[in-house]
């Protein structure tokens, strides 16, 4: 279950781990986790859905040879149930931003009108940007194992700092 519990649990990883290659780093990353009951709370308190959690195109299999295409997700492992959003910003990832766009609006108009995205563009940014700051924290808790380089390490710091910061705007 994606709840507070599983998303403080990478944010404390993200530290430790960041901590292990950069102290400046860290206390930027400690800085964000201080500050981040507001996203806790806004993504444990999402309807509940089945989450796929590394939705990324490795793991998608498109078959355009039959009408409708034929769309399947594939390694289920990190699989759980909590906010969906997290799989399309995971999707999302490294889109330009035009394939971005168009991504995101195909999304929420087949989502219109449910209870799983926020009525309002504001709540709907918020929640989005909470999204990325937890894959971005949890990129941090990989980013030893991927052996990830530095200014790449720093950028992503960069990320959680302005996503934090987009959600406390709203």
């Amino acid at each position: 279950k994606f709840d507070s519990a599983y998303f403080i649990r990478w944010a404390n990883i993200a530290v430790s781990v960041v901590a292990e290659q950069s102290k400046e780093l860290a206390d930027s990353v400690i800085g964000i986790v201080n500050n981040y009951e507001p996203i806790l709370e806004l993504l444990s308190e999402q309807p509940v859905t089945l989450v796929h959690n590394d939705l990324s195109p490795k793991n998608v299999l498109a078959d355009a040879s039959v009408k409708p295409s034929r769309i399947c997700f594939i390694d289920w492992e990190m699989a759980g149930a909590g906010c969906g959003l997290l799989d399309l910003v995971h999707l999302k990832y490294g889109l330009d931003p035009i394939n971005e766009k168009k991504l995101c609006d195909a999304y929420f108009s087949e989502l219109a009108g449910s209870r799983l995205i926020p009525t309002t563009l504001e709540d709907l940014n918020c929640l989005i940007a909470s999204c990325e700051l937890h894959k971005t924290m949890y990129r941090l808790a990989r980013s030893k194992d991927w052996k990830i380089p530095s200014d790449i390490l720093t950028n992503w710091v960069s990320e959680a700092q302005a996503n934090l910061n987009r959600v406390h705007q709203v």
